[in-house]
């Protein structure tokens, strides 16, 4: 089940009664019962497919199956295991009291450990399936976004990474384990356990928030407008056309929204449409309406307190110099550009040095 998959919108009400409301979820949880976590899917098997759900042994994450398959050890880090709404992320260990109130035995959660840990080493076997030498080291790792963070240098107070790719992230670091609890609306921001501890030192959290569909929005744009078209011709296209799109507007919601409006029936379009408007109008409208929607992410991100004297701008549409001047106007800041565009996968072997 896919980070992106909506159907579990009843298993998210279930979670909000059972845990005593939203905000005293995300008081532990350190998020709010949304369709992307983990949490939701088990529920959803629960209901929908029994079967599997009753020979349930344990779970992970795609990258925690790879270290299974590697090392012959089921386990995750913190960071993964804070998105699954079964974490308490102040004290970095799994919640007794989360998994009692939704009736799930503890004995499948797999070990979470801090990212920069030894969890084991290739087998001889899985060295003979991929080629990589028996006996190699394997640290925990951590999700794509706190591998990115690590990537981009975001590991300490004062700098904030602004990412485009097919999601939209706005990704601090913070000291502090600051929490989006408060009402009416709480828990749009997330707060997970960072990817800077290891076996000596406890590392600290992150703070995001996470448009679903950013640079996705233009690939599906021009998968209706314009397939076979590269992405290049068509920044030209709506680079010639003003700022404003001359007052047509693009709601970025194709696969519901987590934030800034945690909805996963929320859906996009164009308005204001008229005859004058043309493809360069609709694309450059998709961009505005993606950064726009990254600059109320950003406000909300800040809003907890975090320091942001530098904003650094990563993923693929961040090559873009019409993505890149957007996203600066949006927020209304200077924005700095990173040398590389693979900083997860960067952050990830940074990660890997380290343990």
């Amino acid at each position: 089940l896919l980070w992106n998959d909506q159907r579990t919108a009843a298993e998210c009400e279930q979670i909000r009664q059972a845990a005593g409301g939203v905000a005293a979820l995300v008081r532990t949880a350190g998020n709010a019962p949304l369709t992307g976590f983990t949490l939701p899917k088990l529920l959803w098997l629960r209901t929908h497919e029994p079967e599997i759900e009753a020979r349930l042994a344990g779970f992970c994450m795609p990258k925690d199956f790879v270290r299974l398959c590697l090392t012959g050890r089921l386990g995750t880090d913190v960071g993964d295991a804070a998105g699954t709404l079964l974490f308490d992320v102040e004290q970095r260990a799994w919640s007794a009291e989360l998994c009692a109130r939704m009736d799930l035995s503890p004995s499948i959660l797999p070990q979470a450990v801090e990212s920069g840990v030894l969890v084991g080493h290739v087998t001889p076997w899985a060295g003979a399936q991929t080629g990589l030498r028996p006996g190699t080291p394997c640290v925990a790792g951590s999700g794509d976004n706190q591998c990115g963070g690590v990537g981009a240098g975001v590991v300490e107070p004062g700098a904030v990474l602004l990412t485009l790719g097919t999601s939209g992230v706005v990704y601090a670091h913070s000291e502090r384990c600051l929490k989006d609890d408060a009402e009416p609306q709480p828990g749009r921001v997330h707060t997970m356990c960072s990817a800077t501890g290891t076996s000596e030192r406890r590392g600290a959290w992150t703070i995001t928030g996470c448009m679903l569909s950013a640079a996705g929005s233009l690939e599906w744009a021009r998968s209706v407008l314009a397939p076979g078209a590269s992405f290049d011709a068509l920044m030209a296209e709506a680079s010639s056309v003003p700022p404003g799109s001359d007052g047509l507007l693009f709601m970025p919601y194709l696969t519901g929204e987590r934030c800034p409006y945690a909805d996963p029936c929320a859906r996009g379009g164009w308005i204001g449409l008229n005859r004058r408007h043309t493809r360069g109008h609709l694309i450059r409208a998709v961009v505005e309406g993606v950064c726009l929607g990254m600059a109320q992410v950003f406000d909300l991100v800040t809003s907890l307190g975090i320091d942001a004297a530098e904003l650094r701008i990563g993923g693929g549409a961040a090559r873009s110099p019409l993505w890149r001047q957007t996203l600066a106007d949006a927020i209304g800041r200077e924005v700095v550009t990173l040398e590389h565009d693979e900083g997860p996968a960067f952050g990830a072997a940074l990660i890997g040095a380290v343990g």
